[in-house]
């Protein structure tokens, strides 16, 4: 913002003189001949109306001064009472809420059950992640574990989750054969 206005005022402040600045040159209009009869001074207590114009001319009419003794006295408007947020008419009616939707329980049937290949537990980690390395290489999903057993961290190294129980029996057989180890399959929770 502030580079808007340098923008904007740098240029006015150092290529236009300082003689050329007049401050009795305005570019306010001049005063209309309308506003200047409505410029004139009220008497004491005394109002001005200004009614509406006829067919004829443009220019509202002006009226003398009505003296105050023979002005209308006003009358007092009282306001309307407020009704009580409490009461049942002020309230608006709740809207009516929508049924609910009631859908059927899932069907009961055999839950999904995925499994995994044990291919090993060890206490070494580097030696875990070194096997997980060897079996990605051949192009299977291995992971490493970490659990506590007996108060001492193992490292598991598994491979899997499959759904189907035949394929992971396939894929266990084929590690078994390639890295000349006992693996086990189980349940994958």
């Amino acid at each position: 913002m502030l580079v808007s206005l340098a923008v904007i005022f740098l240029p006015m402040i150092l290529d236009s003189p300082s003689d050329d600045i007049s401050i009795t040159d305005t570019n306010v209009p001049r005063r209309s001949d309308r506003l200047r009869q409505m410029d004139q001074v009220l008497p004491e207590g005394g109002d001005l109306i200004v009614e509406p114009p006829a067919a004829g001319p443009s220019q509202p009419r002006i009226t003398p001064p009505v003296p105050a003794a023979t002005r209308p006295t006003p009358v007092e408007v009282k306001p309307k009472p407020r009704m009580n947020p409490k009461s049942a008419e002020a309230r608006p009616k709740p809207r009516p809420r929508p049924k609910a939707i009631v859908r059927p329980p899932p069907k009961k049937g055999p839950v999904p059950t995925s499994w995994i290949i044990q291919v090993a537990s060890l206490k070494d980690p580097e030696r875990a992640r070194a096997l997980v390395k060897k079996i990605k290489a051949k192009k299977y999903p291995a992971y490493v574990q970490r659990a506590k057993v007996k108060g001492r961290y193992v490292y598991r190294v598994r491979v899997g989750p499959e759904l189907d129980r035949k394929r992971i029996e396939k894929m266990a057989a084929r590690l078994d054969k390639a890295f000349k180890i006992k693996t086990t399959i189980q349940r994958h929770y």
